[in-house]
């Protein structure tokens, strides 16, 4: 058996990536496929709110998806000019799923 990764982007803030990830999971279970989910980096909320994605997933599946790293890691990673540390971050996440 082989692992295959699908990859869910966004095209627009607000554009319901989550349910579509929960749509899939519930899909891809259903089929009996061992499934599960990382969200490696933490979509920037209003007034520093937390992003409820990897809870949502944790509320309604049996997945226990890592917690994604929050924005300021992210601008603190961009600002630095450190995005190849802020993709060995996102590897290292994606590869404990």
């Amino acid at each position: 058996m082989t692992a295959r990764r699908i990859l869910v982007v966004p095209t627009l803030a607000g554009s319901g990536a989550t349910a579509v990830c929960l749509g899939l999971v519930h899909a891809l279970d259903v089929q009996g496929v061992k499934v599960g989910y990382a969200k490696p980096l933490a979509q920037p909320q209003p007034n520093d709110k937390a992003d409820n994605a990897c809870d949502l997933m944790r509320l309604v599946t049996t997945l226990d998806p890592p917690l994604p790293a929050d924005a300021d890691t992210l601008r603190t990673h961009l600002g630095a000019g450190t995005l190849p540390d802020l993709m060995e971050l996102v590897v290292a996440q994606v590869e404990q799923v």
